[in-house]
């Protein structure tokens, strides 16, 4: 029974680790390159101006940029996330976003330190789930203590 708490607590442990430990957000400071994946925070005017396109109260939406044409971005878009809290998935439909409608623009970005970070802390917890599922490190009962005659 305890074999398996431990397994599953690692198992927490370890799939923690791997979603958070190895991006970052950041704002993007100049136009996104095509390509890049991205989530545009909507102003609360953007919202209605687009709600015939993305629908009602869209707080955000994330997406792959297709093209950037003067004051304009074109996403594929992936997820758009409802004032209410609620994500919506999307086949990457295009959608442009005129830079007015758009308050902040961020990207996710790899951070290196803390996946190596990452990666270090998942190594030694399976050395250590290893060592401790084959018995390793274990004290064990001692048998008697035999002593020859003199």
């Amino acid at each position: 029974m305890s074999l398996l708490r431990d397994r599953r607590q690692l198992a927490v442990v370890v799939a923690t680790l791997l979603t958070v430990g190895c991006h970052r957000t950041v704002p993007v400071t100049t136009l996104p390159q095509p390509g890049a994946r991205v989530t545009v925070t909507l102003t609360p005017l953007g919202s209605g101006e687009l709600a015939a396109q993305l629908g009602p109260n869209v707080r955000e939406a994330e997406g792959v940029v297709r093209t950037v044409r003067g004051d304009t971005v074109e996403l594929a878009l992936i997820r758009t996330a409802l004032a209410t809290g609620i994500d919506n998935l999307w086949q990457r439909q295009l959608v442009a976003f005129p830079r007015s409608a758009v308050a902040e623009v961020t990207e996710r970005r790899l951070d290196r330190p803390r996946s190596w970070l990452a990666a270090g802390v998942i190594v030694g917890l399976a050395v250590l789930a290893a060592v401790r599922l084959s018995g390793g490190g274990q004290v064990g009962e001692v048998g008697p203590i035999v002593v020859p005659p003199n």
